[in-house]
């Protein structure tokens, strides 16, 4: 099972795993001498109201279970030479007790329904399946850089590999570092009474054909007492967090989710970051209670959207997940509205600009989705006042070269000569403005700029045609030029709005 042995006790504790005829009687076997050898340490980390939940989740009703199996432990301890000794002093000393650091596990391992105390697997390696299903970790659980996989199985054996951690106590922090997981990594119902620490943790997944596996990582009714730490963790399988609790903080910054991620009904209670995360697929955060300061900063949510179809489905060969537009545009509208609740304008209107263009991937090619275009490329949804700008000074100036080669043109049959270029272009400039906001009479008789419309119309040689031509484009103006300037005020008033 291991190469070396990480310290003078980790022979013991591998013997004392497999002491027992059946994984129930190994589990009694296991508690009972951590309860009867070991009470200081035990003592050390737990009161004794934590002791006896602990103990009643173990599935020992009374202390007289234990001192059934005291004799078989007894003769157990004798047959050893070396013992772990009972420390009071253990805070913070992995290498003094349960120590299985950078071991190699080449079968399926259980340490479930187990007393775990100051156990450290840091660097670690499960070649299998690892269980550890309602384990009591006591102190501090390391798995800093464990790996719960290994490249060198086969692939036909790989499908099968796992890790559980469902309905397992951490009393103590738990390190997670840079751990890497298999196919199926599962949290499910898992307590962290400390920080819990999963930074650049990497969950691997596999999608392989047919029903032979399902990659998937899962939170689900997992509750952080203290800090919940995924900055840089990679899930490549699909992820879900719904009902799980944060009470002081969840750290996402930098982390990537390769596959769809659901926080249903999940419970953010203090500062929630995101910051540059990566999002392959819409995030799913139906009900979830996020706290008032939450950053979703530097995200680029154009990977979110490119996935977007007819239908949800995968792409069994590259990977890729089809996510349904109309899902996708539920998905947004649920964080625009979270995100409006929290009075966070620009993030309310980051998810709407996401859900407005999922509505147009839903409903294909139409008059309705031809406007959505529109909007979005005129003004990002009323967002972008450099766009809007752009657009009203572009068509003004274009407008006003047109206008001014048309009567350069009219000049050159002109007894008198033609103006200047500049000149013809700065009336052409100012017509085109007054046509543009035809509702302020600036070009009419007596309004200021009278005089640029005068020298762009009077110019022309053939007076019936071109003046068709100016009129035409008057009228387009007429109509084009109070949307444009609608635009530019309506992303200004967005963006520097009080509520």
């Amino acid at each position: 099972m291991a190469l070396h042995m990480a310290n003078e006790h980790t022979e013991f504790w591998l013997a004392l795993l497999e002491l027992g005829d059946t994984e129930h009687a190994r589990r009694r076997l296991w508690n009972a001498y951590c309860l009867l050898k070991c009470p200081g340490t035990v003592s050390r980390f737990l009161d004794i109201e934590e002791q006896q939940k602990a103990i009643s989740r173990l599935g020992f009703s009374h202390p007289h279970e234990w001192n059934q199996l005291s004799d078989e432990i007894d003769k157990f301890v004798d047959e050893r030479e070396s013992v772990p000794i009972d420390s009071p002093d253990l805070l913070g000393d992995f290498s003094a007790f349960m120590d299985f650091s950078d071991i190699e596990f080449d079968d399926d391992v259980s340490f479930a329904g187990r007393l775990m105390i100051g156990a450290n697997f840091s660097g670690a390696e499960f070649r299998r399946t690892a269980a550890f299903e309602g384990t009591e970790f006591i102190g501090p659980a390391g798995f800093a850089g464990t790996k719960f996989f290994t490249d060198e199985v086969p692939m036909a054996e790989a499908v099968n590999r796992e890790v559980s951690f469902s309905k397992a106590t951490f009393h103590g922090s738990a390190a997670f570092s840079g751990a890497q997981f298999p196919e199926q990594s599962d949290f499910r119902e898992a307590l962290f009474r400390q920080g819990a620490s999963f930074g650049g943790a990497v969950f691997v997944a596999r999608f392989v054909r047919g029903d032979l596996n399902y990659a998937f990582v899962s939170f689900k009714l997992s509750k952080f007492d203290g800090t919940a730490d995924f900055r840089d963790a990679v899930f490549g399988a699909d992820a879900a967090l719904d009902n799980s609790t944060m009470k002081e903080g969840a750290d996402f910054t930098n982390a990537a989710f390769s596959g769809t991620v659901r926080f249903h009904n999940c419970r953010f209670r203090s500062t929630t970051s995101f910051r540059n995360a990566t999002f392959r697929t819409p995030p799913n955060f139906f009900e979830t209670e996020l706290h008032e300061d939450v950053d979703f900063g530097g995200i680029d949510w154009k990977l979110a959207e490119k996935n977007y179809h007819r239908s949800t489905r995968r792409d069994v060969l590259t990977n890729e997940m089809s996510i349904h537009a109309d899902h996708a545009m539920r998905a947004w509208e649920r964080l625009a509205l979270i995100m409006s609740q929290r009075e966070k304008r620009e993030d309310r209107h980051q998810f709407f600009r996401l859900k407005m263009r999922a509505e147009r991937w839903r409903d294909g090619i139409g008059f309705l989705s031809s406007l959505n275009w529109l909007f979005d490329a005129l003004s990002d949804y009323g967002w972008s006042a450099g766009r809007a700008f752009g657009w009203w000074a572009g068509h003004v100036l274009l407008i006003g070269a047109v206008l001014a080669g048309v009567a350069m043109h009219c000049s050159l049959c002109a007894v008198d000569g033609g103006q200047r270029f500049l000149g013809f272009f700065r009336d052409g400039v100012l017509l085109s403005f007054a046509n543009s906001h035809s509702f302020l009479g600036l070009a009419s008789d007596g309004g200021w700029l009278e005089g640029s419309k005068d020298a762009i119309v009077d110019s022309c040689c053939e007076t019936a045609a071109f003046a068709a031509v100016f009129g035409y484009i008057g009228l387009v103006q007429a109509i084009l030029g109070p949307i444009l300037l609608f635009l530019v005020l309506l992303t200004l008033r967005n963006r520097f709005r009080l509520t």
